[in-house]
C-alpha cells in the first residue's frame, strides 16, 4: 500500500507557508506540497491536481474555514481537510 501523498497548504502568510511546504517537502512520501494564499486559489488548485489533505488556516483575511468546506460541499469535492488557528474570532463560536 502506498503512503505517498500531495499536500495543499491554504494559508495568508507567506512566510508559514513556505515553512510548511519545506517540512512536508523533506519527508520521502511526500509527492507535492503545494502552498496559496486563498481559499479561491485552493478549490482551482484541488480541481486540477490530486490532493491527499489540505491544511487550512482558520482564520483566512478573506473567509472562515466554514466557507471553504462549504465550497468544497457545493462542488462535491471529497478531500480530508485539517484546520490550523493559533485561536478563534468569537464569531466562529
Amino acid at each position: 500500500m502506498s503512503t505517498e501523498y500531495h499536500i495543499l497548504i491554504v494559508d495568508g502568510y507567506t512566510l508559514l507557508r513556505d515553512i510548511l511546504s519545506d517540512f512536508f517537502l523533506k519527508e520521502p512520501d511526500c509527492l507535492s506540497a503545494r502552498a496559496v494564499p486563498d481559499i479561491v486559489s485552493a478549490i482551482g488548485c484541488i480541481q486540477e491536481t490530486p490532493v491527499s489533505l489540505v491544511l487550512l488556516d482558520g482564520n483566512l483575511p478573506e473567509g472562515q474555514a466554514s466557507t471553504f468546506l462549504d465550497r468544497l460541499a457545493r462542488l462535491s469535492l471529497k478531500v480530508p481537510v485539517l484546520i490550523l488557528s493559533s485561536g478563534d474570532r468569537k464569531s466562529t463560536r
